[in-house]
Formats: C-alpha cells, structure tokens, sequence
C-alpha cells in the first residue's frame, strides 16, 4: 500500500509526528512517503493535520487527522475539510462537534503520538542525609535492603560520611546510587531541592533534625517511627524501625502511581495508530 503523509512546512510538533508515522509504517512493510501536498498516484493521502494541509478533494483517497479547533464553534471549520472521505480526531469532543455537518460514519478517535524513546521513565530520588557507619542511623538496615529489587525503582542520594559500603552495594546490584561523603551541611539547602523525597532510616533518634529543614522545603518524609517522629512530627510515611517489609510497602506504594502513568500512556503508539489507518483505507477501497 502506498500512502503519502502531507505535513506542514513549518510547526516542529507535526512535522515530528508525520515522521514517525512514515518511520513506523516503513518498518512494517507498507510504502509511505513524507510530503508537503497531496499526490494522485498513491492509494490514499494521509493529512496531519487537516486545518492545516489540506485544500480539496484529490483523484485519490483522502484521510486526515484533525487536531484541534481554537473554539467550540463550528464556523471556524473550513468547509473544504467536509469533503474528506474520512477524519481521525484527537478528541472525541470533535467528532461529537462535527457531527452536526459531516456523517459520524466517516470519523472516529485516533491518538497519533507517542512518548520520545529518549523519554525513559523518570526515578524518584530518595535522599538519606546523617552520618553512616553507626547502626543507629541505619547503616546495617540500608545494607540489608539493598538485597530488595523494588530499589531499581529509585535513585538513591547520600549525603554524609560512612555510607561507602551501602552505596558500593547498592552500585553492584545495578540500583543508581550517588553520595556526597564530605562535611557540606552548609550545601544541604541546596541539595534537598535534588531529591524527592528525604529517607530517615534510623533504629533511634532524639530528633532527627534535617526533618525540619525537609519539610521547610515541601520534601515528603519516609521514616522510621523513632525520636519525636509520627507523634510530634507529622510526616508522610512512618514504618515501624528496622522493619525493611514495611518500608518496602511504601517504597511500592510510591512507585505504583508512577508506573501506572507509564503504563497508560504506553497504549500511545504510532504502530497502534498505523494499524486503524491501514484497516479504514481498506475499507474504503472496499477491501
């Protein structure tokens, strides 16, 4: 099947997208091209977007993907668009609009994008910031849950001395982990508007202080139930100390609305979309 993909001379967005569908389509065994105005010999004309490209019927098929309009207002529709033999709309607010002057039967829904290879899904950054190496802080506690894969998840950032061994762990089981190991409390300021969230693995505190300082940032706190933490201190998320189950449950409660965000989006692909616009130039040609 050969199809010609029309596209604007200008406007990055749809340029971008008539690419990637021509891309996607080559690599599945159909003939598209990328132009700027339609062609007769092809089997059908494909129009992103249709205000913006297309100017009339060609010998050909022609189908077009309908973007937006400015306003609920049908007068700002061209009229030449209503002799298309068929409309995908971005939004099926459009085809509910358009439906009072062009016959329901020649338009449908169809998503024509998708998320940026480049565009991976983003890690939540947990920061822990006291001294290591004291078992009190959680030094053994952060050891052991590093055997945990849910901490693929996340990035981890340590901010103080004696975590070597914790991040060394953490880097060889492939869970991204960085540390600021010098006394630099005057750059924690600075180094909280780094993370997403402030960790307090501790088995027992007085306070902890770096809560306050958190907290001053908007930073949600995960922390154990010690010193006046969950009590006098309100926080986010409080696991009983030393208890790396629960900490985890958090750790999956957090990341679950992340991953279903992704989830939902990944059904945004040009082959998807390819695939409705082969079967409805088929059916147009009686196929």
């Amino acid at each position: 099947m050969k199809v010609n993909v029309v596209t604007v001379n200008s406007g990055w967005i749809l340029q971008k997208m008539a690419s990637r569908l021509v891309d996607c389509a080559n690599t599945n065994g159909h003939e598209f091209f990328l132009s700027h105005s339609p062609r007769n010999d092809v089997d059908a004309n494909f129009y992103v977007d249709v205000g913006n490209c297309y100017r009339g019927k060609t010998a050909t098929l022609d189908l077009g993907w309908f973007s937006h309009i400015h306003a609920d207002d049908l007068s700002t529709v061209d009229r030449v668009c209503l002799s298309m033999d068929f409309m995908f709309h971005q939004a099926q607010r459009y085809v509910d609009m358009l439906s009072r002057i062009y016959p329901v039967s020649k338009m449908k829904t169809g998503q024509l994008c998708e998320a940026n290879p480049s565009f991976e899904l983003i890690k939540p950054t947990i920061g822990i910031f006291q001294r290591g190496v004291y078992e009190g802080k959680g030094f053994y506690f952060m050891l052991a849950l590093a055997e945990d894969p849910i901490l693929k998840k996340f990035k981890f950032l340590f901010v103080g001395t004696g975590w070597d061994e914790v991040v060394n762990k953490m880097q060889a089981q492939g869970i991204e982990c960085s540390s600021k190991t010098d006394e630099i409390y005057d750059q924690y300021s600075t180094l909280y508007e780094t993370i997403d969230y402030l960790l307090i693995p501790s088995l027992w505190e007085g306070g902890p202080m770096n809560v306050v300082e958190a907290k001053a940032k908007g930073l949600p706190i995960i922390s154990a139930d010690v010193g006046w933490m969950g009590s006098e201190f309100p926080v986010e998320y409080l696991y009983p100390a030393n208890d790396i189950g629960k900490l985890i449950e958090i750790l999956c409660e957090i990341i679950e609305p992340i991953e279903k965000r992704r989830e939902f989006v990944m059904q945004y692909s040009y082959k998807r979309f390819l695939d409705e616009l082969i079967t409805q130039i088929n059916i147009l040609r009686g196929e």
